[in-house]
């Protein structure tokens, strides 16, 4: 009888998906009424979120700067 010592490695690789993930696709799945509608639900529910009614601008050349693109130059 003989006594034999293995060793194995097993490599595996698992997806998890946390609340706030799943809270996270959720809310992107939902049409817009409903997102708008889930969102003052929300606001109303928790006295600590608020909301900024000001529209972000974006300047345009300033994205194209940052991504390193002049379109100023004309050849």
């Amino acid at each position: 009888m003989s006594l034999g010592l293995q060793l194995q490695t097993k490599l595996a690789t698992s997806l998890r998906l946390t609340p706030e993930l799943k809270t996270a696709i959720e809310l992107l799945q939902l049409p817009i009424m409903e997102l708008e509608q889930r969102i003052d639900q929300e606001l109303e529910s928790n006295p600590l979120l608020e909301w900024d009614e000001r529209p972000e601008k974006i300047d345009k050349t300033d994205q194209y700067k940052r991504e390193g693109t002049d379109f100023s130059v004309r050849t």
